[in-house]
């Protein structure tokens, strides 16, 4: 066996799933003429019912092997993850035309895009639910909240993530940009969770040329680290920018690197996680030019962090290209959530998750549905839409199945959240979709703390409780030339954060904590039909109840399967999470429980 068997990836055409042709049949034996003898008459009846046999075993053969061993030779995977990217922030959906993203539309026309495809309202529980292929609630990441700085907790070490299931059979890992998926340890950093590089930030709220978060303590503290994990150990290394170099550019140059030095006989898995467009609206001068066609500051304040975004993916495809391993690589591009349309005071951060109703932070469609599209090289050049229901934990089994080369066990198996769906971009590619989906409800998320919990089925939705725990539940059109604001009460909305932080933390002190959906108030029903309402306007529950009454029971047997764990955000931060750094003469984050 080769050295490189374990990551070695089937390249056999695929097979016909409609039988035998008809001139191998015709090799069949005729009957035995009725003079034979009965020994030569047990020889023919033998020999006609070994080829019975294998001709059967053949046709087994055809019909269960699956089709993915012809969907892709490719054995590389790049994920592009964008931050905080609304559903009307790509110029393929842009209904306002004025975002330009020509790279990312070129990528788009070469791919198959994901007209159903849904997240988490926050960074860390989409992150959790990519890299875990489970629901994050299952493991107390649930909710519309974020991985805090100086959180004790992380996402659980009991989690198996997607980059050691490749490093464990010979990929070469590596996370440029945003982990937000805490840092307590150097066990909960990225380097122990399966990535062999990284190269980015620990937190999830930085500024773009500082590098500072600006989330916490009321000092600034630095955010940006080079970590490798190789035979000698950990090495960790503070990068020292003092250019004030917007970070777009940095990693994208990072990305481009990885992929530039990467050996052509070893298979890569990297994640390039962007923190644009997520706020502050920081953007270069040049891109802010490029959109001086946008008349409103605040938008094309955003659209200029949204062009340098589209130009950094332009960098990576064609490092890919240069490098040779284009046509040998999987290009996956998602948001992680809606965008952030404005400030609690109301002021626009332009961002756009028209025509849906809300933004990050909450469950409308807003909030929740967001581009994605995956490019499969041996079908580049084919632009087709995949109508079917796909969350973000899909990618999970869905990319693992592309590649053909893990196995996963089925004790994992029976955990994951996820569906594979590459099946059914095969028959898509293959113009021989029949409108079947692999994914037929989705469980929006559990929160037994702000009280929410929300399925969709087929064509509808139902929520219960409280679907926009920080506001931010309209449909946000576009502002004139001089409006800076949305209407907006600050007053009520600082009101509702800090009841929600009253909750969480009498939450966290009752120790008889409720983990069920029976615990969440009833009396806020919603239920849409998507399918004639995407806009989610007209609310159907009471006119429906027989459908509400149905996806209620699917939820509480949700959570009789498997006990919701205990939320572990918004722990109080601690101290020692911050250090001195004597180079940088500022303080920096770092692991401080080991």
């Amino acid at each position: 066996m080769p050295a490189n068997a374990a990551y070695m990836v089937d390249k056999e055409p695929g097979i016909p799933l409609d039988g035998l042709e008809s001139s191998e049949q015709d090799d069949i034996p005729p009957p035995a003429r009725e003079r034979l003898s009965r020994k030569r008459i047990h020889h023919a009846l033998l020999g006609l019912t070994v080829l019975v046999i294998v001709v059967l075993t053949v046709v087994l053969a055809i019909v269960l092997s699956p089709k993915k061993s012809s969907l892709s030779d490719a054995s590389n995977i790049v994920i592009v993850i964008a931050d905080d990217l609304g559903y009307n922030d790509v110029g393929y959906n842009n209904v306002f035309n004025d975002i330009q993203t020509p790279y990312i539309d070129k990528l788009a026309s070469q791919s198959i895009k994901l007209e159903r495809f849904y997240v988490q309202p926050m960074c860390s529980p989409s992150r959790a639910g990519l890299f875990t292929g489970r629901y994050p609630f299952r493991y107390g990441m649930g909710g519309a909240r974020a991985m805090y700085y100086g959180t004790k907790e992380g996402l659980p070490k009991e989690e198996k993530l997607l980059p050691e299931f490749f490093k464990d059979v010979g990929y070469e890992t590596y996370l440029v940009g945003k982990w937000h998926l805490g840092f307590a340890s150097w066990a909960h950093t990225p380097v122990e969770r399966g990535f062999q590089e990284f190269f980015g930030m620990y937190g999830g709220s930085v500024t773009h040329f500082t590098h500072q978060s600006y989330e916490g303590p009321q000092e600034p503290v630095y955010d940006f680290f080079e970590d490798k994990m190789s035979e000698d150990g950990l090495k960790h290394e503070v990068v020292i920018d003092k250019n004030n170099t917007f970070d777009e550019l940095l990693l994208t140059q990072k990305a481009v690197d990885v992929i530039s030095k990467h050996k052509g006989d070893v298979p890569m898995f990297l994640v390039v996680s962007y923190t644009s467009p997520h706020a502050p609206i920081e953007t270069l001068p040049q891109d802010l030019a490029q959109n001086s066609h946008i008349k409103n500051k605040q938008r094309r304040k955003m659209a200029g962090m949204i062009t340098g975004l589209d130009y950094g993916i332009g960098r990576i495809h064609s490092a890919l290209i240069e490098k040779g391993v284009n046509n040998n690589t999987i290009f996956v591009f998602m948001s992680d959530n809606g965008a952030q349309v404005m400030q609690f005071n109301g002021e626009s951060l332009g961002g756009s998750n028209f025509p849906y109703k809300g933004a990050k932070t909450n469950y409308y469609e807003g909030g929740i549905r967001v581009p994605s599209f995956i490019r499969i090289p041996s079908y580049e050049g084919k632009s087709v839409q995949y109508k079917g229901l796909f969350h973000i934990t899909d990618w999970f089994p869905t990319l693992i199945s592309l590649v053909n080369v893990i196995t996963i066990s089925e004790e994992i198996k029976e955990k994951l959240d996820g569906i594979d769906h590459a099946d059914a971009f095969y028959d898509i590619l293959m113009d021989e979709y029949n409108g079947s989906e692999p994914r037929t409800e989705l469980i929006i998320d559990i929160d037994p703390v702000y009280n929410f919990a929300g399925i969709i089925r087929g064509n509808y939705k139902y929520m219960i409780g409280n679907t926009a725990p920080l506001g931010f539940e309209k449909t946000y059109g576009p502002l004139k030339e001089n409006e800076t604001h949305y209407p907006s009460n600050e007053t009520e909305v600082f009101e509702l954060v800090n009841k929600n932080d009253r909750i969480f933390k009498d939450y966290l002190a009752n120790e008889s904590k409720c983990l069920d959906v029976k615990c969440i108030p009833s009396y806020d029903m919603e239920l849409y039909d998507l399918r004639i309402d995407p806009n989610e306007t007209h609310n159907i529950a009471w006119r429906f109840t027989d459908n509400t009454e149905d996806l209620q029971n699917r939820l509480l047997e949700v959570t009789s399967e498997e006990p919701l764990a205990v939320p572990l955000y918004m722990q109080q931060r601690e101290a020692e999470s911050i250090v001195y750094n004597k180079e940088l003469q500022g303080k920096v984050w770092k692991p401080w429980l080991n």
